[in-house]
């Protein structure tokens, strides 16, 4: 299982051959939980939490607010038809935020880790970039 205070050591040391690393963050709280932003793309906080069968990994998108509310159902149905094709990501609702979020196995390693954390943060961009019609 990934223990977050390992997890957190693992990032801040991490820098690849091309000098991608994270800034991360330990938030106070009953649930362990670490703010990501992959450095060289969109400032945008990944967070992490971990349970014994899962790492979930989550990035608000914007609020339900954000929304022109005449284009709701239309931006919904747009949501639903990228999931399928977006790489280990998804699109969910967290209150009234609008996220994109994976999860990994608990026996993931930190390599997987950071697979996922580079690709939903690229999703994250794209997404929005996708739906910015639908915005205010």
């Amino acid at each position: 299982m990934l223990e977050m205070n390992g997890v957190c050591k693992s990032l801040e040391k991490y820098e690849d051959d091309q000098g991608l690393n994270f800034d991360v963050q330990q938030l106070p709280g009953e649930i362990a939980t670490l703010s990501v932003v992959v450095n060289g793309v969109e400032e945008l906080p990944i967070y992490i939490s971990s349970t014994d069968e899962e790492v979930l990994t989550v990035c608000h998108l914007f609020d339900i607010n954000e929304v022109k509310p005449e284009l709701e159902a239309e931006m919904n149905r747009a949501m639903l038809t990228m999931n399928v094709p977006m790489p280990l990501s998804s699109f969910g609702i967290v209150g009234s935020q609008y996220v994109v979020f994976g999860a990994l196995s608990a026996s993931s390693d930190i390599d997987e880790l950071v697979h996922e954390l580079i690709t939903l943060s690229a999703n994250s961009v794209d997404a929005i970039e996708a739906l910015s019609d639908y915005l205010k």
